[in-house]
């Protein structure tokens, strides 16, 4: 089986964001680039209910008055910006962050994967969805059907806080380190269900 990603994001949810702060000004000073040409200036849109950007290495960022993302193809950079913006703005109280991972799986006989689920021959899956609770978060996947040998499936790890402020959670979560330890669980989970 040939696993690929197709994306992977960072998203921070709180009552208080100000979406108005995404300026390539604000990404210099909080370290998410490095200088104003990692920015593209015609993509940026800044308004009061959501502001968007897109990185000249592919990733999106966006605010809204609930959420901070960041969305890109791979790599750890979502996870750093996630960092970045929660040292930046301390006093925010969050309530939620998800550390999202999207592969597609190809190589493999997904259709008589799939097939255990068919109840009396009428009800046939498209997607199949599991979910992993523990004392840190709670993990939500789902497998997507896609064709007789591919198929997508996508990690959620939800981890809910009870309007914390972000200084606090600097201390008690390093995404980075959470996005290599889901990593390894999401190649355990594949390779479990797969077989």
């Amino acid at each position: 089986m040939k696993k690929t990603i197709i994306s992977n994001s960072c998203v921070i949810v709180a009552k208080s964001h100000n979406p108005t702060l995404l300026s390539s000004d604000f990404l210099i000073r909080i370290g998410i680039v490095k200088s104003i040409d990692e920015v593209d200036l015609s993509s940026l849109i800044i308004t009061p209910p959501l502001s968007q950007v897109l990185l000249t290495n592919g990733y999106i960022l966006s605010i809204d008055l609930d959420r901070f993302k960041v969305e890109g193809k791979e790599g750890i950079f979502p996870f750093l910006c996630g960092n970045y913006y929660l040292k930046a703005l301390p006093h925010i109280k969050c309530r939620a962050i998800g550390l999202n991972f999207r592969f597609e799986l190809t190589e493999y006989n997904f259709q008589k994967w799939f097939d255990r689920f068919i109840i009396d021959n009428l009800l046939a899956p498209q997607s199949v969805n599991y979910q992993i609770r523990n004392e840190t978060y709670v993990c939500n996947i789902d497998i997507i059907k896609q064709k007789k040998e591919s198929c997508r499936i996508n990690f959620n790890f939800h981890y809910e806080f009870d309007e914390t402020i972000f200084e606090t959670i600097i201390s008690i979560l390093n995404m980075e380190d959470e996005r290599i330890s889901n990593l390894s669980m999401i190649d355990d989970i594949i390779n479990k269900l797969f077989v």
